[in-house]
């Protein structure tokens, strides 16, 4: 699993830009396919060692993807995410995406390729 180091302050959105070793399973994939990856929270809820934010997914499409052939073209998606910190770094990361709506940027991009 990747390690972020960030600080959430009272201003959105923020940008987290992912680098270093990921977890293959989950943000792997997007990070080969996807060129500017980029995760933006825009808007966060935080209690103890957890937070709850919203967020917005995008990239350029690179190489296959979710079974599309690779356009060239930006994506993006929505999104929820759950972090829990501990030891001033993120401990666990849990992660809701619209796939649908994913899906439906990815066909539309390639019906106009």
């Amino acid at each position: 699993m990747t390690e972020i180091s960030l600080l959430f302050r009272n201003c959105f959105p923020l940008i987290l830009h992912f680098a270093g070793r990921l977890d293959r399973s989950y943000a792997g994939t997007k990070r080969d396919a996807l060129a500017e990856y980029h995760c933006e929270l825009l808007a966060c809820v935080a209690e103890s060692d957890r937070a709850f934010a919203q967020m917005h997914f995008s990239g350029q499409h690179v190489k296959k993807f979710r079974g599309y052939d690779p356009t060239g073209k930006a994506v993006h998606w929505s999104g929820a995410a759950l972090f829990q910190f501990g030891d001033g770094k993120i401990t666990s990361l849990w992660v809701l995406g619209d796939l649908n709506g994913l899906d439906a940027v990815l066909r539309a991009n390639e019906s106009t390729t």
